[in-house]
């Protein structure tokens, strides 16, 4: 067995007399320490300098796609109803293995799935992704784009605009489901 579900299974038995569900709904997934952007919010971004990754992330680490097929085979995804790659400290598509890891989920069961991104690979990539995405009764792509060609970049800095506005053209023109996610910012209000 793995070390990353050995430590799951640790924190579900020492967290059985706390308030959390025994039985969760919705598992939020953080798959890698990549990612392409350098948000000035984001938990990632250095804040003594904003234009660096923090020492305290991890550099190159992924969670592998054995580890990911154990933890979804698990017991403990019984009462799972949704799957949430939530990009908080990472960008899902940057998993050298997020095609097939998407491909494992449709297998064992039709969660619901949602993808938070900024819409980094190419176009033949999100083709790929929407072929997948349209084998699931609900996934959801949500592009994180805040703002303009001129003002995106403001708060998600290393992004272009015009390469997210195109694969998630792509994306939507393949038969995925998209949904544009911003931050209110005075510039795109």
């Amino acid at each position: 067995m793995s070390e990353n579900l050995l430590f799951i299974k640790r924190w579900i038995t020492k967290s059985s007399n706390t308030n959390y569900s025994q039985h969760p709904t919705v598992l939020q997934v953080e798959l890698s320490s990549f990612c392409n952007a350098l948000c000035l919010g984001c938990h990632r971004t250095n804040t003594s300098n904003f234009n660096t990754v923090r020492s305290t992330i991890p550099k190159n680490k992924l969670v592998s796609l054995q580890t990911f097929s154990s933890l979804l085979n698990s017991k403990l995804m019984n009462s799972l109803e949704e799957i949430e790659f939530c990009g908080t400290i990472d960008e899902p598509t940057l998993h050298p293995n997020f095609l097939e890891i998407l491909e494992l989920i449709r297998k064992k069961k039709d969660y619901k799935i949602s993808i938070h991104t900024n819409g980094t690979r190419d176009v033949d990539y999100w083709n790929k992704l929407a072929s997948i995405c349209t084998k699931f009764d609900d996934c959801l792509v949500l592009f994180n784009i805040d703002g303009l060609g001129d003002t995106n970049n403001i708060y998600r800095q290393n992004t272009k605009f015009i390469k997210i506005i195109n694969n998630a053209q792509s994306f939507i023109q393949n038969g995925g489901v998209a949904q544009w996610q911003f931050i209110k910012f005075p510039w795109n209000l």
